[in-house]
């Protein structure tokens, strides 16, 4: 199976999930972006490599609701061991990222239902 089509198929996956998605590949490009946001908050499915670059620069932003990190090679004790509110999971897999958000956004629609 091409990686590609998987990817594809991953993204397509997050978009039906969430009104706005935008993909960033550079630490600049996501500070840019994070700070031209409001009233707005967002949830960040990251890289190992790019979540260590950027962790430092991002952690107290109000902006960033929730990170799911994408660690190919499972990395996640020692970032869920240093207790990171924002970070909900370390992944091995998109897939399964996309189903975590799944599972969370239906959470928060019903919370929200609830509330009105």
């Amino acid at each position: 199976y091409n990686t590609d089509v998987i990817y594809q198929n991953c993204l397509s996956r997050l978009q039906r999930t969430f009104m706005s998605f935008n993909i960033m590949t550079t630490v600049k490009d996501t500070l840019k972006y994070l700070s031209t946001l409001k009233n707005s908050s967002v949830i960040m499915v990251i890289s190992i490599d790019l979540f260590e670059e950027i962790w430092p620069r991002i952690e107290k932003m109000n902006q960033v609701e929730s990170i799911y990190i994408l660690s190919p090679d499972g990395e996640k004790e020692e970032i869920l061991e240093q207790g990171h509110q924002k970070v909900k999971g370390v992944f091995t897999r998109v897939e399964s990222i996309a189903s975590s958000l799944n599972r969370s956004t239906k959470v928060f629609r019903q919370e929200a239902l609830t509330m009105s």
